[in-house]
C-alpha cells in the first residue's frame, strides 16, 4: 500500500466534517443496479409551506433505513454488507435553474449559481435533429429525483407512492420518468464475482475517475496499482462549490451535467467489421487476421475489459491506470479514451489529476434500454431490438469543464464514438493504424437527445427550508 497522501488526508478531513451533509454519488458511486429518474415540475401557485416541509423532512436521514430520505455521502460509506446494499434505497434530488429560482426567488446570494446553470449549454443549443420532446415541454423541468435500488420492483412502488400521496398535496407534478439500469459482463475483467460494468457497445465503463477518498487511495500498491506516470489524486475542492450560508455553518453543493445519449450498437458493430475486413485485405499471407474487437480497441483506446492500449493484452484490469500518452503512444490520437481524458503530460507525469488540463470531472453515468442477459450477464452477441443508450452524468465545480472536454473531442480528428454532438452531420476521415489510406465512417454512433444542467444542493439546503412535515 502506498504511503498516505497529503491531498487525500485533506479530503478526508473535509468529508468527515461534511459527509453527512453532502448528497451521495458525488464522491462514492450510487452502486445500485436499477434506477429511475423522476423529472418534476413545481407549481408556482402550490402550497409552498407544504412543499418546503416535505423537502426539509426528506433531508433528515432515517436511522432505521425506513421511509424515503435523501442519501448522503456518510450513508453510502456506512453500507458495507450485501444485505445492506440489497435493502437500502438510494435517493438524490437535484434542481435546475428554474427550480432553484422558484425556491429562492428573491435571494440575491443564489444569483451566481443560477447564472452558471443557465449558461454552459453549448452542446444543447446546436443543430440537433433528434432532441427528445420530453426535455422541451411547455412546463419547465424544475427538479430531478433519482431513485436507485437493487430490487427491480422496489422503485416503481416508491414512485407510485410519491406520485399519489405526496406530490399532489405539495404542488409537484411528475412530468415523465426515465428508467435505467447497470449492465455487467461476468466473462471479463478481474472482478468476475460481481461482473464488470459495461456500456451498450460492450466496453468497461468508468475507468478514469479521479481518486478522492482514502478508500480509493488504499487500493493503490496493495493491488499492484501505481501512480508513477498518471496520478489520479484530486482535491475535493475540484468538485464542490460553497452554498450561500452563514459563515459558521458552511455547506457545499456540486454542479451536475445530465445528458441523454442514444447509442447505435448495430452501426458501431458494422463499422468495426468493415474496418477489420479492409485491414485484412492488405495483410500478407501468413499474417494474423485483425478482428473487430481489435479495431474496437483502437477506436476506444481501451480493450473491452477496460485495459488501456498502453499496457499489453495480458493485463486484465480497468483499474490499472498508471499510464500517459507519450509521443510514441500505442493509442491512436483520435481514440475516444484519449479525447475524453487527455494525458499528454510527458514533462511532469506525476502531478495529481487536479493539475492536469482539462481539469477533472467525476463521471456517474448509467445505461438505459433493454438488453438480453445470459446468466445475468450482458449478451453482447445479440444486438438490441429497441432504443438503448447512456445517461451521461458528471459532477464538477464548473460546468465549463464538461464543455471543455467536449470541445477538445471535436478538435482535429473527431471523437470516433461521439462525433460532433451539436453538428451530427459533420464528418472526418480517420487514419487507422494498419489501414492504407483514411477511413470515413466513425463518429455517428451516438445521438444527443436532450439534457439538463443541475445543482446538487446539500442536505442543509433542504433542511433549512422550513419546519418538517412527515413524508
Amino acid at each position: 500500500m502506498l504511503e498516505s497522501h497529503s491531498i487525500i488526508q485533506e479530503n478526508e478531513v473535509f468529508l468527515q466534517k461534511h459527509g453527512s451533509d453532502l448528497q451521495a454519488n458525488i464522491f462514492i458511486s450510487r452502486r445500485k443496479t436499477f434506477v429511475e429518474m423522476l423529472f418534476l415540475h413545481l407549481d408556482e401557485n402550490g402550497d409552498r409551506t407544504a412543499l418546503n416541509g416535505v423537502l426539509s423532512n426528506l433531508a433528515k436521514n432515517s436511522e432505521t433505513a425506513r421511509g424515503i430520505y435523501l442519501t448522503s455521502y456518510e450513508n453510502q460509506l456506512a453500507i458495507r454488507t450485501p444485505n445492506q446494499h440489497q435493502r437500502s434505497l438510494f435517493c438524490n434530488l437535484f434542481l435546475t435553474s428554474a427550480g432553484l429560482s422558484k425556491i429562492h426567488q428573491k435571494d440575491e446570494r443564489w444569483f451566481p449559481i443560477l447564472d452558471h446553470l443557465r449558461g454552459n449549454r453549448q452542446d444543447l443549443e446546436g443543430n440537433i435533429p433528434d432532441l427528445d420532446a420530453k426535455f422541451q415541454g411547455e412546463k419547465s423541468i424544475d427538479a430531478v429525483m433519482i431513485l436507485g435500488h437493487n430490487s427491480r420492483d422496489a422503485i416503481p412502488r416508491i414512485r407510485r407512492s410519491l406520485n399519489s400521496e405526496i406530490f399532489p398535496r405539495i404542488g409537484v407534478e411528475l412530468l415523465f420518468v426515465e428508467e435505467a439500469q447497470v449492465y455487467r459482463n461476468n466473462l471479463m475483467g478481474n472482478n468476475r464475482e460481481r461482473g464488470l460494468v459495461v456500456e451498450h457497445f460492450g466496453y468497461a465503463d468508468g475507468a478514469s475517475n479521479p481518486c478522492i477518498t482514502e478508500r480509493e487511495f488504499g487500493k493503490f500498491g496493495a493491488t499492484g496499482k501505481t501512480m508513477n506516470e498518471w496520478n489520479p489524486v484530486s482535491s475535493y475542492r475540484e468538485f464542490v462549490v460553497p452554498e450561500p450560508a452563514s459563515p459558521d455553518q458552511p455547506s457545499f453543493g456540486s454542479y451536475l451535467v445530465l445528458r441523454k445519449m442514444r447509442q447505435d450498437v448495430a452501426k458501431f458493430n458494422a463499422v468495426l467489421k468493415d474496418v477489420a475486413n479492409k485491414m485484412n485485405e492488405t495483410k500478407a499471407e501468413g499474417e494474423s487476421t485483425v478482428t473487430s474487437q481489435e479495431v474496437g480497441a483502437l477506436t476506444f483506446g481501451r480493450r473491452r475489459n477496460g485495459t488501456s492500449l498502453e499496457r499489453g493484452p495480458a493485463f486484465d484490469d480497468k483499474g490499472l491506470n498508471d499510464f500517459h500518452y507519450p509521443p510514441e503512444s500505442k493509442c491512436p490520437f483520435f481514440a475516444h479514451a484519449r479525447k475524453m481524458n487527455q494525458r499528454e503530460v510527458e514533462s511532469s507525469p506525476g502531478l495529481p489529476r487536479m493539475y492536469q488540463v482539462p481539469n477533472p470531472i467525476i463521471r456517474r453515468g448509467i445505461t438505459y434500454g433493454k438488453r438480453r442477459l445470459r446468466y445475468g450477464s450482458l449478451d453482447t452477441t445479440i444486438e438490441p431490438s429497441s432504443e438503448v443508450g447512456l445517461f451521461f452524468m458528471s459532477f464538477q465545480k464548473d460546468i465549463d469543464r464538461y464543455q471543455q472536454i467536449l470541445q477538445n473531442s471535436w478538435a482535429g480528428d473527431l471523437d470516433p464514438i461521439l462525433g460532433h454532438l451539436d453538428d451530427p452531420n459533420k464528418t472526418m476521415e480517420h487514419e487507422i493504424p494498419g489501414l492504407d489510406g483514411t477511413y470515413e465512417g466513425f463518429g455517428k454512433f451516438v445521438d444527443l437527445l436532450g439534457g439538463l444542467n443541475l445543482f446538487a444542493p446539500s442536505l442543509s439546503f433542504f433542511k433549512n427550508l422550513s419546519t418538517p412535515e412527515v413524508i
